[in-house]
């Protein structure tokens, strides 16, 4: 039987919660937690890889919804929550495939239909329908524009999401603890860290066997939520790496090495020169691997996958 299991982490200005797609043999499901009820609908707009873009309704600190579409471990997805206003909530993974207009005018054509079942339209007058519910094709005339705003706004959100997330003094080394991320334990129902909290080493953890499970719920969102880095993954065989931006253009890179599916490495580097070493805490540890030019690629190092020590030399 296959299982696909994807999740993202949503956000703005803060971590908000995630959202975790399952696949289960032909069944397919999507369950979104939300670190703070809400107390008003919010509208989640899904988009996964080429399938079209649903909406469903929810309130509370989350829920459940059955999807009626294929799925495939290689599909990207992109999530976007806004309130009844026309305001994001939250978004992630892939939001740039998310359309925000098409999310508002599903949203407004939901609140149409909750009106016309509340109002007794024999006790209101013409002058009053005029005034309470416009006619739709006014309403959609005006999409365009609202999808431009709220494009824009989505834009800038995302802008100062990413100035948030990233914000870290200058030539500063990925390698100093507070610029690796936090990863937590594989407790699906893991309460996500917002943003501010202090984040600690992921070599910081409890060694011991099946290392790699304690870590990996947090490891998947990191790997789901940032691009790959493909010119790791063209050197080294059976291999998973993606890019996370911390300053600006700057980046360090985090990768998952296997051996037949199975993991046995977790390796973190930062793009570099050969001859410049690493910060003197990592030097040790760290390996360069070189990138078209020979002086020119990355300094890695590498963690056992089952127990967590750290792979010297």
């Amino acid at each position: 039987m296959t299982l696909i299991k994807k999740t993202v982490v949503l956000v703005k200005e803060k971590t908000k919660g995630y959202i975790t797609i399952i696949k289960l043999g032909e069944t397919v499901g999507a369950k979104v937690v939300l670190n703070e009820a809400s107390r008003e609908t919010l509208w989640l707009a899904l988009k996964i890889g080429n399938n079209p873009q649903t909406t469903h309704s929810f309130s509370g600190a989350g829920a459940e919804f059955s999807l009626d579409i294929p799925i495939t471990p290689t599909d990207s997805i992109g999530a976007a929550i806004m309130d009844a206003t026309g305001a994001v909530y939250a978004y992630g993974g892939r939001r740039d495939t998310i359309s925000l207009a098409a999310l508002k005018l599903d949203i407004d054509a939901d609140i149409a239909k909750d009106l016309a079942k509340t109002t007794d339209a024999q006790q209101i007058s013409d002058k009053d329908k005029t005034n309470t519910a416009k006619p739709l094709k006014d309403e959609l005339a005006k999409q365009p524009k609202q999808g431009q705003k709220l494009e824009k706004q989505l834009a800038q959100e995302t802008v100062s999401q990413e100035q948030a997330d990233n914000k870290q003094p200058k030539n500063s080394s990925p390698f100093a603890s507070k610029d690796i991320p936090n990863i937590d334990n594989d407790d699906p129902e893991v309460e996500i860290l917002p943003q501010g909290s202090s984040k600690r080493n992921p070599f910081d953890v409890p060694k011991g066997e099946n290392f790699y499970q304690a870590v990996r719920s947090r490891l998947n969102d990191i790997m789901t939520i940032n691009p790959r880095e493909e010119r790791l993954e063209r050197l080294i065989p059976d291999s998973q790496w993606v890019r996370v931006k911390y300053d600006g253009d700057d980046y360090y890179v985090v990768g998952i090495l296997t051996d037949e599916g199975v993991p046995t490495h977790i390796a973190y580097g930062v793009p570099g020169r050969k001859d410049i070493k690493p910060p003197k805490e990592a030097e040790e540890l760290c390996d360069f691997l070189p990138i078209n030019d020979p002086n020119e690629g990355f300094w890695l190092m590498f963690q056992n996958a089952q127990d967590g020590t750290m792979i010297k030399n």
